[in-house]
């Protein structure tokens, strides 16, 4: 009996014990298209593919575990979501192994949602969809035009401070959001990247860039410092304005997060001291990566051929490289052709910098209820309605038709009017503040005690200030108040009234 314990114990003993995995699945998504009256982006779904590439190179995600969506609906999008959360219910089976769960879109969004042509996907949607996969950690990026409303339900914070620590064990868990704008921002794209500024910055960060510690690893703090600040250098000097990335999370667990780290079959190139560079996969003919003098001058390529082209000073030159898997080469100036001033082009020169998405037509139709002031002469609070066409987002034309009536102890009146203005506005998150002046005309009818009744024609112009809050995608909860200076008959001549009026209702968002 002994001898056998012995023996079992000794067969134990020679079993390497179980050492923890981490299954990684990707859900990559582009999308050019937005809404039909829309133009389509360039670079949304060549973006998309970049970071496919990139998470199979360095990022720890087997080609079958890559759901690349480009140009798809939301129907594709849902079957993708749903496939992730399969692959995630079967390795969590494996009770040592550790799951972690990449989503990125680049595309249209309002602030809202997704936009997949003409489908759309709610960020409320996205998130429960993200959380139900039941995985350690999700990290979703999102790079598009007002992503910053991705994070305005748990009230993310804009701005590059920032730490995160967590090692790749059992205890680890939580979600990690990083979008490329904030709320009320527009995402921007460059021709001369050939792709959106964030996903440019955050594919060559990945890529080596960002990795200053020299250890072959891309944290997620790393990548988020390096992202987060040059594009907004790169943005800041656009006719657009500066875009800046914003940041949600909640994490538990110790160390750090890797995203990207290299593999004995990646290639290293190492740059010469510079200003500026940028590697291009001649094959696909993208740009794959861009370094400055600032960042790590070490990047990690797959296997292939790549132009390269250096700035430094005055100068500029160009050339190509051809490199093995699991190679290191150091590149030098002497191993490059120098070019003359026309033929390159710093960054800046001869940009085109496009916005990710264009402010799209929209009007929104809304019924109101209200008070106003009485043009009686002993002056009341009249109830009063009104029904308004508001025409773009928070900046533009708007119509109103108001009809009031009202009845107090010395007087009796009705009234309509017809109003047209302009307004200036912003948006944040879900809430647009707007203000701006309107004109109006129509007529007012009135009955006081012992006077008898009459009728004037009125005039006015009016200051208006309003408040949207989006209740869903099309409707929202809308105030107005406006402060008229009146131009009507009293007594038989013509007299200057102020009639203030507040309107509280339902607006309907068209398309």
């Amino acid at each position: 009996m002994m001898r056998a314990l012995l023996i079992g114990c000794w067969l134990l003993a020679g079993v390497p014990s179980v050492k923890a995995a981490t299954r990684r699945v990707a859900v990559v998504v582009g999308s050019n298209a937005g809404k039909s009256d829309q133009k389509p982006l360039r670079f949304a779904e060549t973006d998309a593919g970049k970071i496919a590439r990139l998470l199979v190179e360095l990022g720890g995600v087997e080609q079958p575990d890559l759901l690349l969506l480009q140009g798809r609906g939301s129907a594709d999008l849902e079957k993708a979501l749903a496939s992730a959360q399969t692959k995630i219910e079967l390795w969590r089976r494996e009770p040592t192994d550790r799951v972690m769960l990449l989503f990125y879109f680049s595309g249209h969004s309002d602030g809202v949602a997704l936009e997949l042509g003409r489908d759309r996907f709610l960020f409320s949607d996205l998130r429960d969809r993200l959380r139900k996969a039941q995985a350690d950690v999700n990290v979703a990026i999102v790079d598009s035009c007002r992503s910053g409303g991705l994070l305005a339900s748990k009230g993310g914070v804009p701005g590059p401070a920032f730490e995160i620590r967590l090692t790749d064990n059992l205890s680890s868990t939580g979600e990690v959001m990083l979008t490329s704008s904030a709320a009320n921002e527009v995402a921007l794209e460059s021709q001369e990247i050939g792709g959106s500024f964030f996903t440019h910055h955050l594919l060559s960060g990945l890529r080596g860039g960002a990795d200053l510690s020299g250890d072959g690893r891309v944290t997620l703090y790393e990548i988020y410092q390096y992202a987060y600040s040059r594009t907004i250098t790169d943005t800041a000097a656009t006719v657009v304005g500066a875009q800046h990335p914003a940041f949600d999370y909640s994490l538990a667990g110790q160390g750090e997060l890797v995203l990207a780290e290299t593999t004995p079959s990646t290639a290293i190139l190492e740059l010469p001291e510079l200003d500026r560079a940028l590697i291009v996969d001649v094959a696909r003919d993208q740009v794959v990566g861009e370094v400055t003098g600032t960042s790590s001058h070490r990047i990690a390529l797959a296997a292939g051929e790549y132009g390269i082209t250096l700035w430094s000073g005055k100068r500029t030159a160009s050339g190509r490289v051809s490199l093995a898997s699991g190679s290191h080469l150091q590149l030098e100036w002497s191993s490059l052709s120098d070019l003359s001033a026309k033929k390159g082009a710093r960054k800046g020169e001869e940009e085109q910098v496009v916005r990710k998405t264009n402010t799209p037509f929209s009007v929104t139709f809304m019924v109101a209820g209200g008070l106003a002031r009485g043009a009686a002469r002993d002056p009341g609070l009249v109830g009063s309605g009104r029904v308004a066409a508001h025409f773009g987002d928070a900046t533009g034309l708007w119509l109103a038709v108001d009809a009031s009536y009202g009845k107090g102890q010395h007087f009796q009146e009705s009234a309509a009017s017809f109003w047209a203005g302009y307004r200036v506005g912003a948006q944040v998150s879900r809430v647009t503040a707007s203000a701006g002046m309107a004109l109006g005309a129509g007529g007012v009818a009135q009955n006081l005690t012992g006077s008898g009744g009459g009728w004037s024609g009125t005039v006015a112009a009016a200051p208006w200030l309003g408040l949207e809050l989006r209740l869903t995608e099309v409707v929202s909860l809308v105030a107005e108040g406006q402060f008229s200076v009146t131009l009507m008959r009293q007594d038989g001549r013509l007299a200057v009234t102020w009639l203030p009026a507040g309107f509280v209702g339902l607006g309907v968002r068209f398309p």
